[in-house]
């Protein structure tokens, strides 16, 4: 019969040559094609593949296609120490060996359909299952899971064959989930190069296909946990002051995801450990602390908070509820207040982030005593030339970029000098409320005073440096003094300390 003019090229061949084909498809595969019992592992599909045609493997060769032809005859699957794995990540198979699209030789393509009379698609899967069994994922070229299930991949959707096309994907899913395995293996054998390898390739062949979204994730996932770790062994190291392994924390924790914020600051932050700038924290109990120029001293970065004084407080006991002395309603011998103000009740409104105030000189020294046995470290409360140079350059009064009198105070106060601006606070401010110095510290001008380590008159008085909230027009100055008593405690007057380096 003859063939009508536009048939289909597969009603093209003629019943004889049909025969004659079928003829040497089946004496080739039955002289070519290992048995299921010579080589299971050459047609079994692995798990979590999707499987084939049951025999298909055994009962045909591949058939021709043209420049993208695939070895009809699968090896024999090699032993572990024998597997093309060994040289899959090597520069020779950078980058993966790549499957032409069908568009780039069309007439091949239709060559090899019009020729083909065994569906390849199913033949396809099965020697790439059985590549992947072996773990032949990317080499050797030809004869490969990946480049078997990409060109299953192609010829079924060519042909629309949905359900070919899904088996096909969730292959090369498969072989990115076996990269994943064998870089496992390689990082439980301490070679993190080649770790780092494989999971790139895994993470590259996962995103060809919209079934790689899971092994894709477990890539993220597994990188994200590695470089968690990394950050806090450098957080670790830095609060030793252990700058090598901080460096080198960091640095790996980049490895992992180059992109991570929080390593890109804390490698900055490792390589100025000690340096001017640099800021830490000793413990849970201890304030952020800066190094300031001169590099033999850190400096608290806020003045000392309600939180902070109260976790002293309460570790210290009865010891340190002696006689309080009154506090003082802006430092008024008039306005003492007796034992109606303390440091949790200064007579206005705070929070857990306003500084301490209402605290007497032996306060804050035995504060300091008590952060140095916690820490280890040798903290105290600052010397007055200490001060003034790590104060330099701070200011903001006179546009309320300080805490001062300003015209809420003199709305509440009915204070003749105060500033015409608006600081937003009437009384005390949250640390930090305002910029920082030159040096990164915040609230030297204004807010409250802070005492000194220095002392007066015998040691019966101790100074009080800076502005306040209560500080007028008519002292503009940041590094203004006052003495006062051992015996006087002030809502206007709290503190900082400082640690020195050794």
């Amino acid at each position: 019969a003859r063939t009508p003019r536009g048939a289909p090229p597969w009603r093209a061949l003629g019943i004889g040559a049909a025969v004659i084909a079928l003829v040497a498809l089946a004496a080739f595969a039955l002289t070519r094609l290992p048995s299921r019992s010579a080589d299971a592992t050459s047609t079994a599909a692995p798990a979590g593949v999707p499987g084939n045609t049951a025999g298909v493997a055994d009962a045909a060769p591949v058939p021709n296609l043209g420049t993208a032809a695939v070895s009809a005859t699968p090896a024999a699957a090699p032993s572990e120490a024998g597997t093309e794995f060994a040289g899959a990540y090597d520069e020779s198979a950078t980058p993966l060996p790549a499957v032409p699209p069908a568009e780039e030789d069309p007439a091949a393509l239709r060559t090899a359909l019009a020729t083909t009379v065994v569906d390849p698609v199913p033949v396809l899967l099965a020697l790439a299952n059985a590549d992947l069994a072996a773990q032949r994922y990317t080499q050797p070229a030809g004869r490969n899971a990946l480049e078997r299930y990409e060109l299953a991949a192609k010829l079924a959707e060519r042909r629309r064959a949905t359900r070919e096309l899904e088996r096909a994907r969730q292959g090369i899913a498969a072989v990115a989930s076996g990269y994943i395995e064998l870089a496992e293996k390689r990082y439980g054998e301490g070679n993190e190069r080649e770790f780092l390898e494989l999971l790139g390739r895994a993470d590259q062949i996962a995103a060809r296909v919209p079934e790689g979204a899971a092994p894709a994730q477990r890539v993220r996932e597994r990188r994200a946990r590695l470089r968690d770790a990394a950050i806090e062994a450098g957080s670790a190291a830095a609060a030793k002051w252990d700058q090598g392994a901080a460096i080198a924390a960091y640095e790996r924790a980049l490895t992992f995801d180059a992109g991570s914020k929080e390593a890109q600051r804390g490698l900055a932050d490792a390589r100025r450990i000690g340096r001017p700038g640099f800021v830490f924290r000793d413990a849970a109990t201890a304030p952020e602390m800066i190094v300031v120029p001169g590099g033999k001293l850190a400096v608290a970065r806020t003045e000392t908070t309600v939180a902070d004084f109260r976790r002293y407080w309460q570790a210290r006991g009865a010891r340190a509820r002696g006689n309080r002395p009154a506090c003082r309603d802006r430092e008024s011998f008039f306005r003492g207040g007796g034992k109606s103000r303390s440091f949790e009740s200064p007579g206005y409104p705070q929070s857990a982030r306003h500084p301490v105030v209402c605290v007497a000189w032996a306060d804050a020294d035995d504060y300091a005593r008590w952060l140095s046995r916690e820490t280890g470290k040798r903290y105290r409360l600052p010397s007055a030339s200490e001060w003034t140079g790590f104060a330099r350059g701070a200011g903001g009064a006179a546009d309320c970029r300080a805490n001062v009198a300003d015209s809420r105070y003199r709305g509440k106060f009915d204070a003749r000098e105060a500033y015409g601006c608006d600081d937003r606070h009437a009384e005390a401010a949250p640390v930090a409320s305002y910029d920082a110095s030159p040096a990164g510290l915040h609230d030297l001008a204004g807010n409250v005073r802070e005492w000194l380590g220095d002392c007066a008159q015998g040691c019966r008085e101790h100074a009080a440096i800076g502005s306040a909230w209560f500080s007028a027009k008519d002292r503009p100055e940041v590094a203004q003094r006052v003495a006062l008593g051992n015996d006087v405690a002030a809502n206007t007057v709290g503190f900082r300390v400082v640690r020195e380096i050794d």
